[in-house]
């Protein structure tokens, strides 16, 4: 996938993944990729170096994690990247029609001043407008600086952020502009807003054009509808906020219906679905995916699915292949293959074996997209040159000549042969709509007439209705058009000029050719240390210091953190090292040794803890991501009231991980994870000699449910039947001070932390969760924004052979696992972002710790994690 990242810790550093984007994406636009994708994260860099003023001696003083920038929002620091890219090449999203047609439709809809400078930072807002605030609209704001204040301003603002106290930032562009940042992006949105409401009159006046949304659209983008070659199915692909592409069917109703009178059914899903192609018999589908193969690497691939069978498989194998269509024949496949530095034509058979090359552009940095079937032996395709202004062309399969055709309309994209000849989407207008070639593809005709995008084009077989996909502010819906509204209206849409209204020069991407800097890769220049981080905490009774360090290499082969720490309960200073070794294929080795001092508050006692582990982890199958092997050998010290006790032992575990969170979703609502492991401490080594066997498991269901709501379980067991003192066993805790979305701790609510301490403990949760309101609101540029609330209502239950805690007498007491202890009650959780980046989530609970003994009884409870 076309994607680079930058950041300034450990150090300087970009990672450029130089595959051409697809046609879908917002970065569709371009010129010279690499010049432009480098652009971008280069910018970030330089404004992540500056630290000047009070800055610079805490830089001495820290390291190179002293980055006042690095915490400026996202739309400061995205948008101000889109505006340079823009400026400084002859592309980018702020000249992209587009990436513009975003700010279009919110303006046409009366939607884009409720983007106001607190959402503008967040790219977790699950609608269509999703990650692209701080990138596009960002962007705007950024015009709208250099329009006051010219270029340098730029520059300016980025040194008076460098000396200033992160969070309060806006001082440097009142004193520049005299307006802050909220105010600029009001100006900016009027900008947008006057030039949208002109554009969209001129739209207007060319002719309305009719078109329907299809039903129950409401996810964020639906697009590519290919009708079977039995004109009795429709298929195309979608995307909700909570998942993959997916491809979605409908079955026509009846001879003469309309597919958009039934409801659909998604037959698959996966990662990066680019098209779906059907067999000429109508009896499966051809499309392309990114998918794990060998577990180490995700390449992107042919499969088929069966309607027979209801299956999918594999056709090709690290092909890098997508944009699949399938011959009339059903003989062979022509797609388009991913290459070092661009792209090309390539065909294989049916049952996708015998590739070969049918078409590679002169040159690198050329896209081909959206090949089709112009007839037997002819295939229409879209390459993008340097210039950007995307053409069609056709290749005959035999002789292996091309031509270019409707040279006149360019950008084009998105062919599709139809009963009435080539429909194809084109921005020559400065908008994109949909055109109807002529047979020998001299000339075509617009047939619809749309204010912000259309794309994706087909014509339903029976009915004649044109279906296309067509950007509205709720996503990229797929609309339906009549016969009469598209086939017979004369149709001329008005020539618009873009959007921002910053006049970007022309660049001369005259790029020069450099002699490449070659030397060997060597890791330990990387693995110096460059800054430390303090950092305190307060709990209830205490005070918690910590310091600590890190570093790895920039591809991910070495790593090692480094802390220290002292808390005032257990007056005692605590040391922890961690290095992980990923150098070898499928397995990671981590070596890690602490020394760590615990005060278990019920008890009164320190309990100081020596532990060091050398393990393995491996995938258990290359098939999967999901299984997990482990296998290590572990050494631990427990010292307690002067007296010591140590082992030397093995282990080996098992792991199981499924189970994600996304979009609306306020807890996973499928899946879950499990880990399995077993600890043998050899005889003769050491005072410790006992086998302890830990499991924990999470299980989250939602089916039956109400939408959003979900139960989440979790099971944790420890089984030591040996361990003398059970003071070394296993503890409890009074609250969840980490999200448990992969795992969960023993929790017992309404008893006190460290209230069970046992030899054996089985200890079991159950949560129903319910989203109470989803705000997604800020205070202006203040650090804080509330995402959801939500809440939950949930029962904890544990047995121990061990020792439970009596609060009253102050003392523990033996207990059996024959007896049960019993917490119940609700909670109210708010999900934040704060300080721009940081996720956090406060929780507001009553508990009841049922146990007259052990239990509390009801109180209240306030805590946050992160």
């Amino acid at each position: 996938l076309a994607n680079g990242f930058a950041t300034g810790l450990p150090y300087p550093l970009i990672v450029a993944f130089p595959v051409l984007p697809t046609p879908h994406e917002s970065i569709d636009d371009y010129g010279t990729w690499e010049s432009e994708l480098m652009t971008h994260e280069y910018a970030h860099i330089l404004q992540f170096e500056p630290a000047t003023g009070l800055a610079r001696p805490l830089r001495w003083l820290f390291g190179n994690i002293v980055r006042p920038n690095m915490l400026l929002p996202r739309w400061y620091l995205e948008g101000q990247a889109v505006y340079l890219e823009s400026q400084l090449s002859n592309f980018g999203r702020m000249r992209s029609q587009t990436a513009m047609a975003v700010p279009r439709a919110l303006a046409e809809e009366g939607s884009l001043v409720r983007e106001d400078i607190s959402r503008l930072n967040e790219i977790s807002i699950p609608d269509a407008v999703d990650g692209l605030r701080p990138y596009i609209l960002g962007s705007l704001l950024w015009s709208e600086v250099a329009i006051r204040g010219g270029d340098d301003t730029i520059r300016l603002l980025n040194e008076d952020h460098s000396r200033r106290m992160p969070f309060f930032i806006n001082a440097p562009p009142k004193r520049r502009l005299g307006l802050d940042y909220q105010q600029l992006l009001n100006e900016a949105y009027t900008r947008v807003i006057v030039r949208a409401t002109a554009q969209l009159e001129q739209i207007n006046k060319a002719g309305k054009f009719n078109s329907v949304p299809l039903p129950e659209q409401d996810g964020i983008a639906y697009r590519s509808p290919v009708v079977s070659p039995d004109g009795k199915q429709l298929v195309f692909i979608s995307q909700a906020h909570n998942t993959d592409e997916r491809v979605e069917w409908v079955q026509r109703p009846e001879v003469s219906g309309s597919f958009g009178q039934v409801k659909r059914k998604i037959l698959f899903g996966g990662i990066s679905i680019n098209r779906a192609s059907w067999l000429p018999d109508s009896s499966g589908l051809v499309f392309d995916k990114i998918d794990s193969i060998e577990y180490y690497y995700s390449y992107s691939d042919l499969y088929k699915y069966d309607f027979g069978s209801k299956k999918v498989s594999r056709l090709t194998k690290k092909m890098r292949a997508r944009e699949p269509v399938v011959s009339r024949d059903g003989s062979k496949i022509v797609f388009v293959q991913v290459v070092p530095g661009g792209t090309r034509l390539a065909q294989v058979d049916i049952a996708g074996q015998n590739p070969i090359v049918i078409y590679e552009p002169a040159g690198p940095n050329l896209r081909i997209s959206g090949p089709e079937f112009f007839s037997d032996n002819e295939i229409v395709f879209v390459e993008k040159p340097l210039n950007g202004a995307e053409q069609l062309k056709v290749v005959n399969l035999e002789t292996k000549e091309v031509r270019t055709v409707l040279d006149t309309f360019k950008p084009a994209a998105s062919p599709r042969m139809s009963a009435h000849g080539l429909l194809f989407t084109s921005g020559v207008s400065g908008l994109d709509n949909v055109y109807l070639a002529n047979g020998d593809l001299s000339s075509a005709r617009a047939v619809t007439n749309v204010s912000t995008r259309a794309l994706t084009p087909e014509v339903d077989l029976l009915t004649n209705e044109l279906y296309f996909s067509r950007l509205q502010v709720s996503g990229t819906r797929l609309h339906i058009a009549n016969k009469i509204d598209w086939m017979d209206a004369a149709i001329i849409p008005p020539t618009v000029e873009s959007l921002a209204e910053n006049k970007f020069p022309q660049v001369e991407e005259d790029i020069p050719e450099v002699e490449v800097d070659r030397r060997p890769y060597r890791v330990l220049p990387y693995m110096v240390p460059r800054y430390w981080l303090p950092f305190v905490y307060f709990f209830p009774g205490g005070t918690y210091f910590s310091a600590g360090t890190g570093s790895s290499d920039p591809v991910g082969e070495h790593s090692y953190g480094l802390q220290t720490s002292y808390d005032s309960l257990s007056k005692a200073a605590s040391f922890a090292g961690t290095y992980v070794n990923s150098s070898i294929r499928n397995l990671s080795i981590t070596t890690s040794a602490a020394s760590t001092s615990q005060y278990v508050f019920s008890a009164d006692v320190n309990r100081r803890v020596n532990t060091g582990m050398i393990a393995g982890q491996f995938p258990l199958t290359l098939s999967s991501s999901k299984w997990f092997g482990e296998l290590g050998t572990r050494f631990q010290e427990f010292e307690l009231s002067g007296r010591k006790d140590s082992g030397l032992g093995a282990f080996a575990g098992i792991l199981y991980k499924d189970v994600s969170q996304r979009g609306y979703q306020i807890s996973p609502e499928k899946g879950g994870n499990f880990s399995l492991e077993h600890t043998y401490l050899f005889p003769h080594v050491g005072t410790l000699q006992y086998e302890i066997t830990d499991f924990a498991s999470a299980y989250y269901f939602s089916k039956w449910l109400p939408k959003r709501h979900a139960f989440a379980t979790f099971f944790n067991a420890t089984y030591a039947p040996r361990l003398r003192n059970t003071l070394y066993g296993r503890t409890t805790s009074a609250a969840v001070y980490s999200d448990p979305i992969l795992a969960n701790d023993m929790v017992m609510r309404g008893y006190p932390s460290g209230a069970f301490l046992g030899r054996t403990l089985l200890n079991a949760n159950v949560e129903y969760r319910f989203p109470i309101s989803y705000p997604y609101r800020g205070w202006g540029t203040k650090p804080i924004f509330t995402q959801r609330v939500h809440g939950a209502l949930f029962g904890d239950v544990i047995t121990a052979d061990g020792f439970a805690y009596d609060s009253d007498r102050k003392s523990y007491f033996r207990t059996r696992t024959n007896h049960a202890f019993v917490g119940y009650g609700a909670e109210a959780r708010v999900d934040l972002t704060m300080f721009y980046y940081l996720p956090v989530r406060f929780t507001f609970g009553i508990y009841n710790g049922a146990d007259s003994r052990a239990g509390l009884g009801w109180y209240p409870f306030m805590g946050f994690s992160l």
